[in-house]
């Protein structure tokens, strides 16, 4: 069986993702972007992460997961 990733990169042409003020998705979000978000994170998923990344959530206590 196969499986498929998928990586999902939400950023601006110039490679800058944040600024002072600045709504999340860059004051994109609406209905359209709200539904498929919603859809998205609704199906299983396999989630793909760096050794570092692991190590921090991991270290969470299991209410905070």
């Amino acid at each position: 069986m196969a499986n498929t990733l998928t990586a999902d990169l939400f950023l601006s042409v110039d490679g800058w993702a944040g600024s002072d003020g600045l709504p999340g998705y860059f004051g994109y979000f609406g209905p359209e972007l709200e539904d498929w978000i919603t859809n998205e994170t609704a199906a299983p998923q396999l989630i793909v992460m760096g050794r570092r990344t692991y190590q921090l959530l991991a270290s969470l206590p299991a209410e905070a997961r």
